[in-house]
């Protein structure tokens, strides 16, 4: 297990407290693109300049574990300002392909083997401008597809089998150069590939509509065409859902506005599900998630404002699944929709101010306002004052802020089961290491919020120790061996946990 800290350190740990120690400091920031090839991790870092306290100097970064093989993998972009962060990357055929800036300002297409020499560019863009594409990548058919931009062709849909030579230009989406002009670039989108078709988005010949088209191909330039003219306002895959055989996704027409579609990767299996807002306004869709062999979605139509949906494929089975906030008003949720086991969990607006922690199996009675059977307080207990309105999943797990009692904001936890009595409270909201500790332990806030003070007492309550500075790190190499208990403070929410003093 590898850790970053706000003291730019990187740490990494075998799970026991010999084996957790600090494996490489000096870095300014540490992002969280680390990528496993093999024996190697990469991952992207900024490291202080001595001169430039604003300097970003991005640059990628690869591990094998050991402190001597821990090292920027080469300045691919000398000086200040290096590598976006984040950009899109693919692991392929056991090298790490990514885009990234050269010391010549273009945005190229890169590979690297974690070595010095086998790190270059496979694709050079010419173009100097200011226009910044998260490129989209995919591998299909035992190749990488890839948006690439370069003065002649504009932007367009390049390949790649991993070496020089065969890395080159695809399909010329649409034949032209001006990438700021939506006739003359195919722009292509959103990679996604079923029923064994890369499907895309990409603008389209002789339309200068400004709309985008859904296009098929089946690796052969030829046999790559445009087969739905529609408006895909999603900025990646991710908003794609695979259900029964079946990609579900919203995309925009000038007859419906933005809707719920599906498609089989062909023309005649692209359609409608349901114009939920009739006629050209949009249903503002968004949030599909497959539960209990349904889909569910957030759609907005007038008389009950935005609210959850459920459909199973049909535009008869497509329904508002329940009113959570009664009326035209919108209970929408602004935050992602987690599934554990056969149902789903979200955070929705049941009232005015009104914030509640929401189950469903895609019934309408399945679909209800949980709390613990201990909750003292049921008035917006997700709502303004809790640490962040937003759930976490790790391991199957929920993990969540909440005013369920008169207390205050506390972490609360749900776990694979599904009963509200499941709801637990959880005493140890942050990431404490190494436990056992012996000389520092180390303290990281779960969505990296900030820790204002450290209080360490013995198990009678006795202050041991305060900290206002340095929340991050506290020294406890003084303390006697035995059990304490660690409390941290962020705004008005305390938490608290205990660790062991070797």
């Amino acid at each position: 297990m590898f850790i970053e800290t706000s003291a730019g350190e990187l740490w990494i740990s075998d799970g026991t407290t010999t084996g957790t120690k600090v494996l490489k400091t000096g870095f300014k920031d540490i992002y969280n693109d680390f990528v496993k090839v093999d024996n190697l991790l990469f991952f992207k870092a900024a490291i202080k300049s001595v001169t430039n306290t604003n300097a970003t100097n991005i640059e990628w970064w690869v591990t094998d574990g050991t402190a001597l093989g821990t090292k920027m993998i080469k300045d691919i972009n000398p000086g200040d300002f290096g590598q976006d962060s984040p950009t899109n990357y693919m692991v392929y055929r056991n090298k790490l392909y990514f885009f990234g800036y050269s010391e010549s300002g273009g945005r190229d297409f890169w590979v690297t083997d974690g070595t010095d020499l086998g790190t270059y560019i496979l694709a050079e863009s010419d173009y100097l401008g200011t226009i910044l594409l998260d490129y989209d990548l995919i591998i299909y058919k035992d190749k990488i597809y890839f948006t690439f931009h370069n003065r002649a062709l504009g932007i367009e849909l390049w390949e790649s089998d991993g070496t020089a030579s065969g890395t080159k230009l695809f399909k010329d989406c649409n034949p032209g150069r001006d990438s700021f002009n939506l006739g003359l670039s195919g722009w292509p989108s959103s990679f996604v590939i079923i029923n064994n078709k890369l499907l895309f988005f990409a603008y389209n010949p002789n339309d200068n509509s400004g709309r985008k088209y859904l296009w098929s191909s089946d690796g052969n330039a030829a046999n790559t065409i445009a087969i739905k003219k529609l408006w895909n306002i999603a900025t990646a895959s991710t908003e794609w859902t695979l259900y029964n055989n079946l990609l579900y996704f919203k995309a925009v027409t000038d007859d419906s506005g933005e809707e719920l579609w599906v498609t089989d990767g062909t023309e005649s299996g692209t359609k409608l599900v349901k114009d939920i807002n009739t006629g050209p306004q949009n249903s503002s869709i968004d949030k599909i998630t497959v539960v209990n062999n349904k889909i569910i979605f957030n759609a907005f139509e007038s008389t009950n404002g935005n609210e959850l949906w459920v459909s199973d494929g049909t535009t008869l089975g497509t329904t508002l699944l329940k009113d959570l906030y009664p009326g035209n008003r919108s209970s929408r949720n602004y935050d992602s929709i987690f599934t554990v086991g056969n149902k789903a969990y979200l955070i929705s607006k049941t009232g005015l101010n009104n914030f509640q922690l929401i189950e469903t199996d895609a019934t309408t009675d399945g679909t209800k306002v949980i709390t613990p059977l201990d909750a003292t307080n049921t008035s917006s207990p997700l709502g303004e004052g809790t640490i962040s309105n937003k759930l976490y999943k790790n391991f199957g797990i929920l993990f969540f802020n909440a005013k369920f009692t008169t207390d205050g904001s506390a972490l609360y936890k749900l776990g694979t089961r599904t009963l509200s009595s499941d709801l637990k409270l959880v005493h140890d909201p942050f990431l404490i290491y190494p436990n056992p500790a012996s000389t520092t332990l180390n303290l990281k806030y779960l969505g990296n919020n900030q820790i204002d003070k450290i209080i360490i007492t013995d198990l009678s309550g006795k202050k041991i120790l305060e900290q206002t500075q340095n929340t991050n790190q506290v020294d406890v190499q003084n303390l006697t061996t035995g059990i304490y208990i660690v409390k941290a403070y962020s705004g008005k929410d305390k938490f608290q946990t205990k660790f062991v003093k070797e």
